[in-house]
């Protein structure tokens, strides 16, 4: 059976073993985030450790210097602006909830007043009734309260953003050094591969 893999075996494009080797690698270990890649894609000589968790963290320490530094009075209007975006966020989610509620009804009202065009097609009609009548269930069955209750103190409210941007810290440091450990551990998969397909047989 011709695969993507063999293919290019298969018209002559690809006659050395390590060639085919390595695009095969792509199923497996180091290589296999590289599987929807393009089959000639290169693979790197090295992977690189992505600074998206060491930039998270400076950003969540920059954040943590900020709150540290709010007064009561600013923590306070924090405290009542976080309040309030929280209850528009709530409105227009439960605006866009009534919108999509809308038009599954519409389609559902659609369904119920067509008659199937023969006793096998009765089948497709009660599935797509189920399909939209679990779909309002599931998608619309329930409306967020949008009286967000108990504002914090400005107290409160610092302490809260300052154990939020500490724990940020911790976890991005934390997934930086899986990361440094899993590109370590793909670059020496990689390595090995290479290494045993530079020798002769």
């Amino acid at each position: 059976m011709l695969t993507g893999y063999t293919s290019s075996v298969s018209d002559g494009k690809v006659k050395d073993f390590p060639v085919f080797a390595l695009r095969c690698a792509r199923q497996f270990g180091a290589l296999f985030e590289m599987r929807d890649d393009p089959i000639d894609a290169p693979i790197p000589e090295k992977f690189e450790v992505s600074d998206y968790h060491v930039k998270a963290a400076e950003e969540a320490k920059v954040r943590l210097k900020e709150v540290s530094a709010w007064t009561n009075t600013e923590a306070l209007r924090q405290a009542y602006a976080a309040r309030r975006q929280r209850r528009e966020q709530i409105a227009a989610w439960n605006r866009e909830k009534d919108i999509v509620k809308r038009r599954y009804l519409d389609m559902l009202g659609e369904v119920i007043m067509r008659d199937p065009p023969s006793e096998e097609h009765k089948g497709l009609k009660d599935s797509m009734t189920e399909q939209l009548t679990k779909s309002i269930r599931f998608d619309c069955g329930h409306t967020a309260d949008d009286t967000v209750r108990g504002a914090l103190s400005g107290k409160a409210f610092k302490v809260q953003k300052m154990k939020e941007a500490d724990a940020d810290i911790r976890y991005h440091l934390g997934e930086h050094r899986k990361e440094v450990e899993r590109v370590n551990e793909r670059n020496e998969w990689v390595r090995q591969l290479r290494e045993s397909l530079a020798k002769p047989r």
